[in-house]
């Protein structure tokens, strides 16, 4: 039976909390909230922001958002956009996630071939392709969220998903 809860977003997602780990730049030490017994992942979609803020008000974390492209003649291939809204108190922790971000994705079929080849990742559904830094937009401060400033990075990624023999999903 297919899998229609599997995203491409899932598995980038994933891929860069290790990432970030890895680098040194974010700690899962730092996104224990209290009465939980594991760490938060700080990278949430959009509808789980107050929660957020509620559980770690200093927090620097990633928001993330996606829109699935239109699909071309080549219809094997999935393109999507992934805004990532970095939010912090500091102004220069947001820059060194954005320029970290834009060094991880911004070599187009290596870096997919780096995100393809991670053992990170929740599921083997995708071949990516391709991943490329559309934009990145400096930080300002974040709307209605107290002192905190949000920068965006937007990157554009295609992918291959698993089909049967009539070229539906698996």
């Amino acid at each position: 039976m297919t899998d229609y809860t599997a995203l491409a977003v899932y598995d980038i997602r994933k891929y860069i909390w290790d990432q970030l780990q890895s680098a040194g730049i974010l700690n899962a030490q730092d996104y224990y909230a209290d009465g939980f017994d594991t760490a938060l992942v700080p990278i949430i979609p959009s509808q789980q922001l107050p929660e957020f803020n509620n559980l770690l008000p200093t927090g620097t974390y990633i928001v993330y958002d996606y829109e699935v492209l239109p699909t071309s003649e080549m219809w094997w291939i999935t393109h999507e956009s992934l805004d990532l809204m970095v939010v912090s108190l500091y102004h220069d922790k947001i820059n060194t996630i954005l320029n970290f971000l834009f060094d991880l994705f911004r070599r187009y079929d290596e870096s997919a071939r780096d995100l393809f080849k991670s053992s990170t990742i929740f599921s083997n559904n995708f071949e990516f392709k391709y991943m490329a830094v559309e934009s990145i937009k400096a930080p300002t401060p974040f709307k209605n969220e107290g002192d905190r400033m949000v920068g965006h990075i937007n990157i554009q990624y295609g992918y291959c998903r698993k089909l049967d023999n009539n070229g539906k999903f698996i």
